[in-house]
């Protein structure tokens, strides 16, 4: 039988599977379900206040060579 993922797990999987060396991580009501689950399973991650902030700091780092994966969710409609 095949088990489906929630989508924070499968965002948690992805960022594993990727290797990323930099996850810059903007903690909202939407993406703070894949904050948890990354967070738990070991995936160090690096906050910051707004997600213009943490997609600036995504492309400084990719800019000097960093693999860098970004858990940013819109809202559901």
């Amino acid at each position: 039988m095949t088990e489906l993922l929630s989508p924070a797990e499968a965002v948690a999987h992805a960022a594993r599977l990727s290797q990323a060396s930099f996850i810059p991580f903007c903690p909202s009501v939407s993406s703070s379900e894949m904050g948890g689950v990354l967070a738990k399973h070991d995936i160090k991650m690096v906050e910051f206040e707004s997600q213009p902030s943490a997609i600036s700091a995504a492309i400084g780092a990719s800019a000097i060579g960093r693999r860098v994966f970004v858990p940013i969710a819109s809202p559901q409609s």
